[in-house]
C-alpha cells in the first residue's frame, strides 16, 4: 500500500521503491523476525521424499 501511495505522487526509482520497502517491514510487528524466517525457509524441507 505504501508503494501505491507513493506511486501516485509520480514515477519511483529503484532506490526509492527499496526504501520504501525497507520502511514498511521496519515497521511491521513481524519485521525483526523476517530474516530468521526467510533464512530458514531455504533449509526447510517442504516435503518429505521416500
Amino acid at each position: 500500500m505504501d508503494l501505491e501511495t507513493r506511486r501516485r505522487e509520480g514515477p519511483l526509482s529503484p532506490a526509492d521503491v527499496m526504501t520504501t520497502l525497507i520502511d514498511g517491514i521496519r515497521s511491521e510487528k513481524i519485521g525483526p523476525i523476517l530474516p530468521q524466517l526467510w533464512g530458514e525457509a531455504g533449509c526447510s524441507p517442504t516435503s518429505s521424499r521416500s
